[in-house]
């Protein structure tokens, strides 16, 4: 009997250490669908042309800095940028369009994630009203039990295409050789 009842506080004893592990390893999980669910809403916004619904997914002093350079800090900036390219006149045979495929969330701490992803975008609102494929690395962090864009950066990978863009947009490019 005193060995059952020794069992029985091991048992007890291994339950409450290890119970706390238990719902730590489920956590991670439940961050990452959050996490996911937080990008697709995103891209939701983007589609319905919601710059306000954009600029939520934000926090309030993130950054987002796009491929070609401009940077905005801030909810405020953030979302005047997103009105100012969803309110653009666009031909009738063009429509502005953004696909996203998640290629990784990690969690860095507890409140802290980096997720990497492949967008395409139809109906950028430069002449000739581009498609774009490229990458979005976005760091967020956990506010309030909400996880939010801290930081976004978009960069295209160099392609073919993306070289003969580059050589059209920019007369200098590339440098010519001196002989």
């Amino acid at each position: 009997m005193h060995k059952l009842h020794s069992l029985g506080r091991v048992v007890l004893l291994l339950f409450a250490l290890l119970a706390p592990a238990a719902s730590l390893a489920q956590e991670p999980a439940s961050d990452d669908l959050d996490i996911r669910r937080q990008i697709e809403g995103w891209e939701i916004a983007w589609n319905n042309g919601d710059a306000r619904a954009i600029a939520d997914f934000y926090d309030e002093d993130a950054d987002r800095t796009y491929a070609h350079g401009i940077t905005r800090t801030g909810k405020s900036q953030i979302h005047d940028l997103y009105q100012e390219a969803f309110s653009a006149e666009l031909p009738e045979d063009v429509e502005q369009k953004l696909s996203l495929q998640i290629l990784s969330v990690r969690l860095l701490t507890s409140d802290v994630a980096v997720v990497d992803y492949a967008y395409h975008t139809t109906g950028i609102p430069i002449a000739p009203y581009l498609a774009v494929d490229g990458r979005s690395t976005v760091v967020m962090v956990k506010r309030d039990s909400k996880w939010l864009r801290s930081v976004q950066r978009n960069w295209i990978p160099t392609t073919p295409g993306c070289m003969t863009l580059c050589q059209q947009k920019v007369s200098n490019y590339p440098p010519q050789q001196n002989n």
